[in-house]
């Protein structure tokens, strides 16, 4: 990659959603390519939260194609210990992927995993909705299927149908939108789609979202303390 920068360095500058779409594409295929040759990206544990600033330096990206990744520090896995890797590495992925749409900043460390379970359904407007289904099917549901593998059977699918000429369900047109560097393709139905509700509603919807954050950010603050204190008792 010529234009290499870390993760933190790229998360610095402000992201769009489709530039953020595109980074953890790229970091979940390369995790998917290491998965195949019986390695993993190191520290990718939900347990090593709190050092999520400096696992993240050490992932390198292509400022100019956020899809191309390299992880530096690897390990080795062995056959026994593959399923546990993939759901580690996924389930990290997928806390690190809420906490960016979500707005909760990387210097804070990972976000919590049973915050963003209890309430899931209040931050799901915050997330890409052709996204919203793998999200739910890794937090909710526990099935580990890498991120990639998602994207590009949706893409496999659009393709097919564009070759066997199938361009409408139910009498309704599709249209395909391409977003980021790796063309995140996406079906669309002819009504509006929830991206132009919020953004029609961007005032009020800039509103709910502080509000919400300010709710959610202060109730895991509150629990920090409560536990300190009863550790201190």
């Amino acid at each position: 990659m010529n234009h290499q920068i870390s993760v933190v360095e790229y998360l610095t500058s402000g992201r769009t959603q489709e530039e953020m779409q595109s980074l953890l594409y790229g970091m979940d295929r390369e995790a998917r390519s290491l998965y195949q040759r019986f390695m993993a990206p190191s520290y990718f544990n939900i347990a090593n939260g709190a050092f999520l600033s400096r696992i993240l330096s050490r992932v390198m990206v292509d400022a100019t194609n956020p899809t191309q990744v390299i992880y530096l520090d690897c390990h080795a896995v062995d056959k026994y210990d593959r399923p546990r890797e993939k759901e580690s590495t996924i389930e990290f992925l997928t806390v690190l992927a809420l906490g960016l749409y979500v707005g909760y900043g990387i210097d804070h460390g990972l976000f919590s995993k049973q915050v963003l379970e209890q309430n899931f359904d209040a931050i799901r407007y915050l997330l890409p909705t052709e996204d919203i289904p793998y999200y739910e099917m890794v937090l909710l549901q526990k099935q580990y299927s890498f991120y990639s593998d998602f994207i590009d059977q949706k893409q496999q699918m659009k393709m097919s149908q564009e070759a066997t000429g199938e361009a409408s369900t139910n009498g309704r047109s599709l249209q395909y939108v391409k977003q980021g560097p790796h063309s995140l393709d996406v079906e669309a139905m002819s009504a509006p789609t929830p991206e132009e509700i919020v953004s029609a509603n961007g005032n009020r919807s800039a509103f709910a979202q502080s509000i919400f954050l300010f709710f959610l950010f202060g109730s895991v603050i509150l629990a920090m303390v409560l536990l300190a204190v009863l550790l201190v008792s």
